[in-house]
């Protein structure tokens, strides 16, 4: 605007200039015209003084129209040259000011996208702490049924214990009955004696229901062996199908976490990728200053909550 001012106030000189030159032509012309009308009218002398007088008037004022003119025709050149000066000045200036325009657009635009990419890289890192609570929730519901599966294992030891030490228990007790049944041939060797020499016929009964007693206590402790071996034999293969399915889920459950894992991986390396490649970008464009104090907060809560998914990731 000041160059414009300037511009306008130079080339209103210029016009004053060009009327005045065109005034000093008119007044030239008339005095040219006096002189020649008052030569026919007065006298001789009278027209020799007026002559010499006009002469040197004319030659006075033509000298100086011409030095006027000489000068006026240099200022012009000057103001001509001034004015091309300006000219060349204001295309540059506009030049420059479309150059900055340009600038600043593209500055705009790489604002944009850096805060477009920030964006992304806040959306996916929430996606992480997600995916990073549930894989935490499901770990710790994996590592309850694991206590659940060895408390269960646990009881099942416990019963297996108390099974054969009741087995042991009747393993005695069998043993003590093959020993009465020894005492009792012993017996019956020596009722079968006793009848030989001649004992009574109540000794014979009671002899008689004592052994019916001793061969049904002996069935049923027998019965109960079978029967306890029978459960012992469940129980064990209980335990044995339990400790199975319970190696098949720990496989399972290693198997799934270990993909997990992997899977995690690779996104948090193609996190770090993108970031490094943001970084890069951000280094290239150093002649960016970034104003905004909050985004600069937000990029390094960004960066901390990456490398926090990355240790946890380690710990896990």
């Amino acid at each position: 605007m000041h160059i414009v001012k300037e511009l306008s106030a130079k080339v209103d000189e210029l016009e004053k200039m060009k009327i005045d030159n065109e005034n000093l032509e008119i007044s030239s012309e008339t005095t040219e015209t006096a002189s020649s009308f008052d030569s026919d009218s007065f006298e001789s002398i009278t027209e020799k003084i007026m002559q010499d007088q006009v002469t040197q008037t004319c030659e006075n004022s033509q000298e100086i129209k011409m030095e006027n003119f000489i000068e006026i025709q240099t200022k012009n050149l000057q103001l001509l040259a001034k004015i091309e000066d300006f000219k060349n000045q204001l295309e540059l200036h506009e030049k420059n000011h479309e150059m900055t325009q340009k600038m600043i657009q593209n500055l705009n635009e790489k604002n944009s996208k850096l805060s477009s990419t920030i964006s992304k890289l806040e959306e996916n890192l929430n996606e992480q702490k997600l995916e990073n609570q549930e894989t935490k929730f499901k770990l710790q519901n994996s590592q309850n049924s694991l206590e659940k599966l060895e408390k269960e294992n646990q009881k099942l030891i416990l019963t297996a214990v108390e099974e054969k030490a009741k087995f042991d228990a009747q393993l005695k007790i069998s043993q003590s009955s093959n020993h009465m049944m020894t005492n009792l041939e012993f017996i019956r060797a020596s009722i079968e004696r006793i009848e030989s020499e001649g004992s009574t016929k109540i000794m014979q009964q009671q002899l008689e229901n004592e052994r019916k007693n001793f061969i049904s206590e002996n069935e049923k402790l027998k019965d109960e062996i079978l029967r306890f071996s029978k459960v012992s034999d469940q129980k064990s293969q209980e335990i044995q199908n339990l400790t199975e399915k319970s190696q098949k889920r720990c496989r399972k459950f290693e198997k799934k976490l270990k993909e997990v894992f992997d899977e995690k991986s690779k996104e948090i390396q193609i996190l770090k990728e993108k970031l490094e490649k943001f970084e890069q970008k951000s280094t290239k464009d150093v002649e960016i200053q970034v104003v905004d104090t909050e985004s600069e907060q937000e990029m390094t809560k960004l960066k901390e909550n990456l490398a926090q998914v990355r240790k946890n990731w380690q710990t896990l």
